[in-house]
């Protein structure tokens, strides 16, 4: 009796049906190793997707979490008449680009 790679197969080529089906288990075997390697491929994939969503979500959080301190922030300088005034760090155009921007990530979603 003959042997192949495969030792838990051993065909008898005398007989037409078992070299047919050597042909075919090796084609399914082979088959099988691409659709694994292909459903990996995907799963690794769908892992790197997740995972880059994750950190883009927290980086426009840390950002939104950053404008609202840096807006937030102000000195409170007295008169001489006893009122308070409120005089921002930011003001100006520099102060509406930041509030902008707020806006623009309250839109995506950020909270």
């Amino acid at each position: 009796m003959s042997t192949t790679k495969y030792k838990e197969h051993m065909p008898n080529y005398a007989i037409q049906s078992s070299k047919n089906n050597t042909k075919r288990l090796d084609f399914y075997k082979r088959l099988q190793a691409v659709l694994d390697a292909n459903a990996t491929r995907r799963q690794s994939l769908l892992i790197r997707k997740n995972m880059l969503d994750h950190q883009r979500k927290m980086n426009y959080h840390n950002e939104y979490d950053r404008l609202r301190g840096e807006l937030g922030q102000h000195t409170l300088v007295r008169e001489r008449g006893g009122l308070g005034i409120k005089h921002y760090r930011i003001w100006g155009p520099k102060r509406q680009e930041l509030q902008d921007r707020l806006k623009e990530l309250e839109g995506l979603g950020v909270k």
